[in-house]
């Protein structure tokens, strides 16, 4: 299964149509996305508004792969069950977000080797073939050295 999300906060339709697009040229693929309160109902894949937690974990767990916007998180919860994650960025030109938070939070992670990124909703479909066989590199978090730049940080203030 293929889980897609917009996250809990927005819909998002430039996301949702593109992958409906694929989906309509993999019928023989099990898809289920979580679309929020968007003005595009998906026709080729079973759809949900908002998912609690408990059906949004299992979804994660259960899924091949997962697409979704940039929010982190999406990002860190495909981290967190090893799934192969490939994100499309809201942006602000087209109104989906006051910033580019997302396109650059997005950039990091591919950098690290944890996603890929689609630039445009027109990559979603040659992407998800390359999401087939992608293997996210593990995220490993350092603490300690979190815990020492936040320190220095604060004590600049």
């Amino acid at each position: 299964m293929i889980f897609v999300t917009v996250g809990s906060a927005y819909p998002f339709d430039r996301l949702v149509r593109a992958c409906d697009a694929v989906a309509a040229a993999h019928p023989e693929q099990r898809w289920l996305a979580q679309i929020h309160e968007g003005t595009y109902d998906p026709t080729h894949m079973r759809f949900e508004r908002l998912m609690d937690k408990q059906a949004f974990d299992a979804a994660m767990a259960e899924a091949e792969m997962i697409i979704g916007h940039g929010g982190m998180g999406t990002i860190s919860g495909a981290l967190a069950v090893g799934k192969p994650l490939l994100v499309l960025a809201r942006r602000k030109r087209f109104g989906e977000s006051v910033n580019d938070h997302q396109v650059s939070c997005a950039e990091r992670f591919r950098a690290a080797g944890h996603l890929l990124v689609a630039d445009d909703a027109d990559d979603v479909g040659p992407l998800v073939e390359r999401l087939r066989s992608f293997v996210p590199r593990p995220r490993r978090v350092d603490a300690a050295r979190l815990g020492s730049d936040i320190g220095a940080f604060l004590a600049t203030c």
